[in-house]
């Protein structure tokens, strides 16, 4: 009988061990976003759907979810640079790096990504200039009007501004009728140089188009959607856009799924361990 009881407790131990290692296994406690993934559709389809383009998830990715870091999911230090030969002489440097740290920062509040500006004799992730016509990347601009800006995918990062452009960091003071806001065009490129593509919710900084004397900053939902299937969502971050109305379509947009190991856990398994010596 105690040869029996022995046999019991040493297996109810090996259980309880099994299960406290499960609980706190690197999968379980990753930080994955729960989204949904739609792919593009046609305007028919589009325009048949609600009006509301919170219920359009319409972000697009490059080839292989490409991503700066280990991998999706996982968080990352992307590094940027701005290169001082291929500045604009009516916008400070100072006013440049302003824009740009706004810019970044609207992707950092909903991803576990860290920007860090550095000079640019370092080698960085992103580099950032301004350049005209045929600049030797294969994409020529066209001057005034048409395309602002291009950036390449994650692994690359050239982001390239159209210096022919009439660039301004602040609408209000700058009286041109062809002023673009450079923190707008900012927003869209970074997020290419982070692994997003054009989307075609209008509402979303991913959208392609950006107009003159128009501010678009905020991320809308398509945009979180694209960049946290990439990289996942801040642990226990709330969503910085909470919108009742389109709760039931996205059910759990913004959740993350981890599991937390506290000491109170620790505590019981220590407890039921003894009892079973």
């Amino acid at each position: 009988m105690s040869t029996f009881f022995s046999y019991y407790k040493n297996y109810t131990y090996l259980l309880f061990l099994f299960l406290f290692l499960l609980h706190c296994t690197p999968s379980s406690c990753r930080n994955i976003a729960d989204v949904t993934r739609r792919t593009p559709q046609s305007s028919s389809q589009q325009n048949s759907q609600n009006n509301n383009s919170h219920e359009r998830i319409l972000y697009d990715t490059y080839p292989n979810m490409q991503t700066w870091g280990d991998g999706p999911h996982l968080a990352a230090t992307v590094t940027y640079s701005f290169l001082s030969a291929y500045m604009i002489d009516y916008l400070s440097l100072d006013d440049i790096r302003a824009a740009f740290g706004s810019a970044f920062s609207q992707w950092a509040d909903v991803t576990p990504l860290n920007f860090m500006e550095l000079p640019e004799v370092w080698k960085t992730d992103i580099t950032i200039g301004f350049f005209v016509g045929d600049h030797g990347d294969g994409y020529l601009f066209d001057g005034p009007g048409g395309e602002v800006g291009h950036a390449e995918p994650p692994r690359d990062g050239r982001l390239h501004l159209d210096g022919d452009e009439r660039w301004t960091v602040n609408l209000a003071v700058d009286p041109s009728e062809m002023a673009y806001d450079l923190e707008s065009a900012a927003v869209h490129l970074i997020g290419h140089t982070l692994g997003l593509r054009d989307s075609t919710v209008i509402e979303a900084v991913m959208h392609p188009n950006l107009t003159a004397r128009t501010r678009k900053v905020e991320l809308a939902y398509d945009d979180i959607a694209g960049i946290q299937a990439l990289y996942g969502a801040i642990p226990n971050t709330p969503n910085r856009h909470p919108d009742p109305s389109s709760s039931t379509s996205l059910s759990g947009f913004m959740e993350t799924r981890r599991r937390r190991f506290g000491w109170n856990t620790l505590l019981t398994f220590v407890l039921v361990s003894l009892s079973l010596l």
